[in-house]
């Protein structure tokens, strides 16, 4: 049997899967790592590219039912060229306390200094909530550069702004190289381990469907 209990019982146990995620997220918030998703593409190789990136919370979408999920990156990434070349993109969160995984998939919208008005509100927000390391990473070199004698003191003796403030200690303005990502999610794979229990979410037209599926 595909549910731990009857048909009914599986039917009732269908929710969206925002209030379904914002529940599994309250139940293991407490714990280190919660928000740690994993964050694949696709190459322009062609081939899959994933990582672990951090999850920054919820932004609705104006006028519809659709919410997206905010990341933060560096603009001179990997990711950020195979997103211009492909913007969808798949995450996978898995919830060890309760047992549960949510594969999800949509497309990016990739927020930089160049972007318009609302998304630069969005963009200095998520800049002024970050802790003072993960400000200062954008300070630094570019990752996965392959340091030999020729570049190490360059790369090593970069002077990076102490938690990205200046010297009054004010949050200094958002460099160029921090952006935003904005994953506008199209289909939901929930699966929970525990209850035997899966649903899958669809969105089409403005409007969300939810159905029960096997685990």
């Amino acid at each position: 049997m595909f549910y731990r209990g009857n048909a009914n019982s599986a039917e009732k146990a269908l929710l969206s899967w925002t209030k379904r995620l914002e529940a599994s997220i309250q139940a293991t918030e407490r714990k280190r790592g919660w928000n740690y998703v994993q964050f694949a593409t696709c190459g322009e190789d062609m081939k899959p590219k994933n990582r672990t990136i951090v999850f920054r919370g919820f932004k609705k979408c104006p006028g519809t039912k659709k919410k997206c999920l905010k990341f933060v990156t560096d603009s001179r990434s990997e990711k950020i060229k195979e997103l211009g070349s492909n913007p969808s993109c798949e995450i996978v969160w898995w919830f060890p306390g309760t047992s549960e995984q949510y594969r999800i998939t949509g497309d990016v919208d990739v927020v930089t200094d160049q972007s318009d008005e609302e998304q630069q509100f969005v963009r200095e927000s998520l800049w002024n909530e970050m802790s003072n390391p993960g400000r200062e990473a954008f300070y630094r070199p570019a990752g996965n550069i392959i340091i030999n004698q020729t570049n190490k003191e360059e790369l090593t003796e970069v002077k990076v702004p102490a938690g990205g403030r200046d010297g009054d200690g004010n949050v200094l303005p958002v460099p160029k190289t921090f952006v935003v990502l904005l994953v506008w999610t199209d289909t939901i794979k929930y699966l929970n381990l525990k209850g035997n229990f899966a649903q899958i979410d669809r969105h089409t037209e403005n409007s969300w469907t939810s159905e029960l599926a096997t685990p």
